[in-house]
């Protein structure tokens, strides 16, 4: 990347803008920024997120379409 400016890949697709990543998004304005849809192809795939009180959640979802979530273990 080059400083002062977002830098861009070869296909157009992923940027960085400092600290920032973006995909579909030249200037992204969080540490991750998606347009589009995001898919986990996988089953036992899901959202890992952190609590306040610092416990980790896998978040998935069930054949009937309802939001499930399991303790985890954080990174």
């Amino acid at each position: 990347g080059t400083s002062g400016s977002p830098w861009r890949s070869i296909n157009n697709v992923l940027y960085f803008s400092g600290n920032n990543a973006g995909i579909g998004i030249a200037s992204p304005q969080t540490p991750l920024q998606v347009v589009g849809n995001i898919y986990l192809s996988s089953s036992t795939s899901g959202i890992l997120m952190k609590s306040p009180n610092s416990t980790c959640y896998l978040v998935g979802i069930t054949n009937g379409g309802a939001i499930t979530t399991s303790t985890a273990t954080c990174l």
